[in-house]
């Protein structure tokens, strides 16, 4: 099962307000799909900034990974 855009920016907001620990897995669950034990944990295998990770272009953001191997792009904007 892999992360959804929604299920991440759940997570990262809760982390942010300092409800989540980010040394934790972001999701855990529960399904025979993934292992035998029918259990899985999502948690991030890596995370590099735009310019670092070669994303061709002029925003700055970070790409995260995670150890679904799902990836997602966080532009970071200033808005004041």
């Amino acid at each position: 099962m892999m992360l959804s855009e929604d299920d991440l920016q759940t997570v990262l907001l809760a982390v942010l307000m300092g409800e989540a620990d980010p040394t934790e897995a972001l999701a855990t669950g529960d399904t025979d799909e993934d292992d035998e034990s029918g259990d899985w944990e999502v948690w991030i295998d890596s995370a590099a900034t735009f310019a670092d990770d070669g994303v061709m272009t002029l925003n700055k953001g970070l790409v995260v990974r995670l150890s679904d191997r799902s990836e997602f792009q966080l532009t970071i904007v200033r808005s004041r």
